[in-house]
């Protein structure tokens, strides 16, 4: 049964773009949703309703029949970003990303090793001084990062005016990657267009990337999908990596143009086979979800990896959900752990979520509902509504903390404020038992 409600594909999990994916068919409501229904379901829950008939506290989409219910951490499909340039609210366009030097512009010497204090910095300062534009923008870049030299984003700016003010395009939308930031200057999207526009002119698929990510989210524009689609594909013509992931984007959840997963995957492919960790993790998205292409979950499983071998710590949690319901592999709780706990490592909530409902059901490491509590709370403390309802049902049944109806329901509003459905059924149920003692 379809519904006309975008919705995650994996009942909600992803963050910011991918919470409007309407792909997935979902029951209407819960007296839809059977053991037979052919209705793509989230792998988690009903995998281990054996193990979890105990937990009648812990969440599971509104959709489910009723009955027991085991601790809640599905498969992450998309990270959040965490890249300081990443400013768009969507997650399949990571907004004015920052490139190297060398992405604008592949004859610059510039930066070369910041590694040896002093010695690019010394060689930056000489060259900057004497006009060299490539030398000003590297310069640029050790202030901006604070590589060699004390971070100061003033002086970043002033070194990327003075390479622009010699025409350098890569210059041009590094200034307006401050403008966009609010590095430096105060935050002006409007300015940031300008600037991205005089390098964009200049054939900059960088800035052209960055024009689209503007009109994606409609900073300093008004939000057009097709004049995005427009700036990202000069830019993915040129082959950049990060455009044609944002076009594979348009595509996947139909902004601008339809919706189409086959042309989705196509471009993610373009993105993927240049090394782009975030499009493997896509591809490997798509395998595993069957979208666009035959669900293959060994196929997702070698998308997973390469980017998880290169630190993608989205990638790490998708391949611990594979393990963690033996989908492409065997089932194994201990390597689903392994994987988690990378991603969690990396402070990745979605995992630490995970890792705590293993620790409640035992699977995997031995039963510890206060190690299971912790990790919650790490997860919880970064926003992530699952576990801020976890710790709620904690704190409700006096497990792993004493019993705390007030704790509770501090704990499921927080949830239930980020649209968490059960978090808002159990506070309505709270009100309900007060209710009927009075």
């Amino acid at each position: 049964m379809s519904t006309t409600a975008r919705r995650n594909p994996v009942w909600g999990l992803v963050e910011e773009a991918m919470e409007n994916y309407n792909h997935i068919d979902r029951p209407a409501s819960p007296q839809y949703a059977s053991a037979n229904s052919s209705v793509r379901r989230n792998p988690v829950w009903g995998l281990v309703e054996e193990a979890m008939e105990n937990y009648t506290h812990i969440d599971r989409p509104f959709e489910a029949p009723p009955g027991a219910r085991g601790p809640q951490a599905w498969p992450y499909i998309e990270p959040p970003s965490t890249d300081e340039d990443s400013l768009a609210s969507n997650a399949h366009s990571m907004g004015p990303q920052e490139y190297p030097t060398t992405s604008d512009s592949a004859q610059s010497p510039w930066p070369k090793d910041y590694s040896t204090p002093g010695r690019d910095l010394t060689k930056a300062i000489i060259s900057a001084s004497q006009g060299d534009k490539d030398a000003q923008v590297a310069l640029g870049d050790m202030y901006k990062e604070g590589l060699g030299v004390y971070q100061d984003y003033q002086s970043a700016m002033d070194w990327y005016l003075k390479a622009s003010e010699q025409g350098d395009a890569v210059g041009q939308r590094k200034v307006g990657m401050m403008y966009s930031l609010g590095l430096g200057v105060s935050q002006d999207y409007s300015a940031a267009l300008e600037w991205y526009l005089k390098a964009a002119n200049q054939g900059n698929a960088a800035a052209q990337c960055n024009i689209g990510a503007l009109y994606e989210q409609g900073q300093g524009v008004p939000q057009d999908y097709s004049h995005a689609m427009i700036w990202f594909r000069k830019a993915a013509d040129q082959g950049l990596a990060r455009a044609q992931s944002n076009i594979g984007g348009l595509y996947d959840l139909g902004q601008g143009v339809s919706q189409d997963f086959a042309q989705a995957m196509e471009w993610y492919l373009k993105a993927a086979n240049q090394g782009d960790t975030v499009c493997q993790r896509k591809v490997g998205m798509m395998y595993n979800l069957g979208l666009g292409v035959s669900q293959d979950y060994m196929t997702a499983l070698e998308w997973y990896l390469k980017a998880a071998n290169q630190g993608n710590a989205a990638a790490q949690c998708n391949i611990g959900v594979l393990y963690e319901q033996g989908q492409g592999v065997p089932q194994d709780y201990s390597q689903a752990m392994v994987w988690f706990r990378k991603a969690a490592d990396q402070g990745l909530s979605q995992a630490q979520c995970h890792i705590g409902v293993l620790y409640e059901l035992g699977q995997g490491v031995p039963q510890d509902v206060f190690k299971a509590k912790d990790w919650y709370l790490k997860a919880a403390e970064q926003g992530y509504p699952r576990a801020q309802f976890n710790i709620g049902t904690l704190y409700e049944q006096g497990r792993g903390v004493p019993q705390d109806r007030d704790q509770a329901i501090d704990w499921y509003f927080k949830a239930a404020t980020q649209g968490h459905w059960n978090a808002k059924t159990q506070l309505e149920n709270l009100e309900r038992k007060d209710a009927s003692i009075l």
